[in-house]
């Protein structure tokens, strides 16, 4: 029986009017989203993803969730600027706000192959779908999916001295995002052996992620070999700060402060106090001090509606190129003093609140590794400044030796390499693969956790599986249960947790049809025809890639078997056992 005659046959009669019923509340409940909501964008980027074609010659550049043109994104752009095959590709760059940044946009109004797009808009979707070569320091929204053919291009954005992903006491509670992108990342840029180990086991990658690290140095360290220092001043007095060219600049550069990187402590009490103790202890006509905030401080600050003096540099303006003309770095925790290594100018220290911090995060490193001296009042800080050659003379050798490990492959050269390697070439051979092959991966989705019996039976699984054997990632809900939370946070170290974050982009049709198979499962009979011509495959494809990227298992189950979603979602897996209820007992057995 034909979708035409399922429709007309009397006794589908009370299915073809609910089918029809949900389509009208279907599109009722599309017409009462907002114009430019996220609802609105992943619906239209999910019709993106199946019509818009790759372009090979397109690369797509956003740094901080399109803060400016910084950081190694902004460092490979330059690069290729500079180079005889620049027009043979389009670039694309992300910003934040397009009416914000007019005087960057403008800086480039003669290069016909360099656009600007507004992040988290219509124009940014579908060129998250068109562009062959993806470039980020950071992570693309959680509606981005991996497309096939597309080369993922992940830069981070600094070695870290604070610690990263599972590391962090609740990192997999808000790793989220982050963990997300990195199964779809194609190249990790590493600056060094110790970034790469990060990335390995601070990100459970190891023996999962089938993409590559590139060991080669940190793109945006070129700045220090490549910079000119009036074209950087002119840029800081564009942008309204204070700085006096014929001065040696000492600049204050603190990573973020609070409970969360999306709601740091956005107090300017301790900037202008800072200031003040530096410049009443130096020859203000030979130093001036300028404060560099964090990039999501900075951020909050503007949302704040405050007005920051000509003593703060703005988070636009790229960071090491700056660095490239500071003379001095005051720093705290934050891993921009790891890339002003490779200058071998001064790094003094500014931690009031080491104990506190290291209780809350966690350090990699202890205080007897930073290469200078640490004052942990104004008062020590006064001291310092007031006789910087006397106050790091004791740490030169210990300089070298941070410099040598950190930024050993900082040559000048490290975008050459990324843009002749990764981009022209898409030459992977020479590069750190993590995927090994030793254990059967299983995929497993726990449910909802809540307490009672499938909770426990998943609390056995997990207890007498054999790691040696077996490397099994769970992905858990995004919920707000205080309990759940505990939960996860206390399961055995050796599960990788995915909490999925965001949901899966749909068109109306395929929104039609999920509510019917939510209502009425897969094998329902009478649906069996309208399920031939609408079931969503597609979706479940596209949701499958945005959660795991494009990483392969050889198990996958859904434990709590209540909900066709996530068989069906696995069910999309390619080479992938996938264990059905009638057959968990056997398996269980079996690991």
């Amino acid at each position: 029986m034909g979708f035409k005659e399922w429709l007309s046959h009397r006794k589908y009669k009370n299915q073809e009017k609910e089918v029809k019923k949900i389509r009208e509340e279907v599109k009722h409940e599309i017409e009462k989203i907002e114009p430019g909501s996220m609802s609105a964008l992943r619906m239209e980027y999910a019709d993106m993803y199946e019509t818009e074609n790759l372009q090979d010659n397109l690369i797509l550049y956003e740094a901080y969730a399109g803060r400016g043109m910084i950081c190694s994104p902004y460092a490979i752009f330059k690069c290729f600027l500079n180079r005889e095959d620049f027009n043979k590709y389009e670039h694309i760059w992300v910003l934040e706000s397009i009416e914000a940044q007019k005087d960057t946009i403008n800086m480039y109004e003669k290069f016909e192959n360099v656009k600007f797009v507004q992040r988290d808009t219509l124009e940014y979707c579908r060129y998250l779908c068109k562009a062959k070569f993806l470039i980020t320091n950071l992570s693309f929204p959680n509606y981005y999916t991996k497309k096939t053919g597309q080369i993922y291009i992940n830069t981070w954005h600094g070695i870290p001295l604070k610690t990263l992903g599972f590391d962090i006491p609740d990192g997999r509670i808000t790793g989220l995002n982050t963990i997300r992108n990195f199964l779809s990342v194609d190249v990790f840029l590493s600056p060094n052996r110790f970034m790469t180990e990060c990335f390995q086991h601070a990100f459970r990658l190891e023996g999962l992620f089938e993409g590559h690290i590139m060991e080669s140095g940190m793109p945006r360290n070129d700045n220090f070999f490549h910079t000119d220092r009036k074209e950087i001043i002119q840029k800081l007095k564009a942008s309204g700060v204070e700085i006096d060219p014929n001065k040696k600049l000492i600049m204050y550069a603190p990573t973020w402060k609070g409970d969360k990187y999306s709601a740091p402590d956005t107090s300017t009490e301790l900037y202008f106090k800072l200031i003040d103790v530096v410049e009443k202890n130096i020859d203000t006509s030979k130093y001036q001090v300028l404060v560099k905030p964090h990039q999501i401080v900075y951020k909050h600050i503007m949302e704040k509606g405050e007005q920051l003096t000509g003593k703060f540099i703005p988070a636009t303006i790229d960071a090491n190129e700056i660095l490239s003309i500071v003379d001095v770095l005051i720093s705290d925790y934050s891993s921009i003093y790891f890339d002003y290594l490779a200058s071998g100018r001064p790094i003094l220290f500014y931690i009031p609140d080491l104990e506190e911090y290291k209780t809350q995060r966690g350090l990699y490193f202890g205080i007897d590794k930073l290469p200078g001296p640490i004052a942990q009042n104004f008062e020590e800080l006064g001291e310092m400044v007031a006789d910087i050659p006397a106050a790091t003379s004791y740490y030169k050798e210990k300089y070298e030796i941070e410099k040598e490990w950190a930024c050993g492959h900082d040559d000048g050269n490290v975008c050459e390499r990324v843009i002749d390697t990764v981009i022209v070439k898409q030459d992977f051979s020479n590069m750190i693969s993590c995927d090994y092959k030793s254990k059967k991966k299983i995929l497993l989705y726990s449910g909802g956790l809540k307490p009672g019996k499938t909770r426990e039976n998943l609390e056995k699984l997990i207890s007498k599986l054999d790691y040696e054997k077996y490397d099994l990632t769970l992905i858990v809900p995004h919920t707000e249960n205080e309990d759940i939370f505990e939960w996860i946070k206390n399961v055995d170290s050796r599960v990788r947790v995915l909490r999925r974050t965001g949901t899966h982009s749909a068109n109306e049709e395929e929104k039609v049809c999920m509510e019917i198979i939510a209502k009425h499962g897969v094998k329902d009979p009478f649906y069996e025809e309208y399920y031939k011509q609408y079931f969503p495959t597609k979706v479940y494809e596209r949701e499958l890639r945005r959660i795991v990227g494009q990483t392969h298992f050889d198990y996958a189950m859904d434990y709590s078997q209540k909900s066709p979603y996530f068989m069906n979602l696995f069910s999309c897996l390619k080479e992938t056992k996938i264990v059905t209820k009638e057959e968990l007992e056997s398996f269980e057995a079996d690991i």
